[in-house]
């Protein structure tokens, strides 16, 4: 018996569309329909990098692989996040710290930023071009020793661990022109300070800081008082 398959035959293409936001979330599901015809790749492959994880080769490899299929402008509409923890930045700097459009919101291992010196890694586009930035581990004075240079353009910053040498990165965190949020674990090791707060009075002297977020465990905060 002969059937005629036609796909969707009587679904209207709202309703479809409809179906298809409620996958955005899903990875696998966005992958399966780059896969199912040309219609339904358009769809999903921008819902798809929207927010790019790079932690391990395999996810590095495919990520270049689709980098020249889309034209410049393509990436600036669509990549709006990153999140990179791979190890060796010599991978994926030429390629992806270059693009056209950077994304505005970059997570990054914080040891990437040991190359930023370096002019073969490329970091410093990134670096400029995000607004939104997360470190993943322990940043350490000579990771900001270019800060307003480096962040012209940062307007909220994330540490995962405390500041290392808070009496000078805090001063030139306060240099950056459009440091407008900032969060951060808090600790002050006991006979650190004279005062409470002391690691961050330097960052009072911001002239665009509006908040600063600290978590801090209360157990160590009266330890430590």
């Amino acid at each position: 018996m002969d059937l005629d398959i036609v796909p969707f035959p009587s679904i209207p293409t709202e309703i479809l569309l409809h179906i298809f936001e409620a996958t955005q979330c899903h990875k696998p599901t966005l992958l399966v329909l780059t896969q199912v015809s040309s219609w339904t790749r358009e769809f999903a492959l921008p819902l798809l990098v929207e927010t790019v994880t790079l932690t391990v080769g395999s996810q590095v490899s495919a990520f270049l692989r689709i980098i020249p299929s889309r034209t410049p402008k393509w990436w600036a509409r669509h990549l709006k996040n990153m999140w990179i923890t791979y190890p060796d930045p010599r991978r994926i700097c030429g390629e992806i710290f270059m693009l056209p459009e950077r994304p505005r919101s970059v997570a990054l291992q914080s040891s990437i930023l040991h190359w930023q010196e370096d002019p073969g890694y490329l970091l410093a586009p990134l670096l400029q071009g995000c607004s939104e930035l997360t470190l993943i581990g322990p940043t350490f004075p000579y990771n900001f020793a270019r800060a307003s240079e480096m962040f012209a353009n940062l307007g909220r910053l994330y540490l995962t661990e405390p500041l290392s040498g808070p009496a000078f990165t805090g001063g030139k965190l306060a240099e950056l022109p459009k440091l407008t949020h900032l969060a951060m674990p808090f600790h002050q090791p006991r006979g650190y300070a004279s005062s409470d707060f002391e690691e961050i009075k330097h960052l009072m002297k911001s002239k665009s800081l509006e908040m600063i977020v600290l978590n801090m465990r209360p157990n160590k905060w009266s330890h430590n008082r």
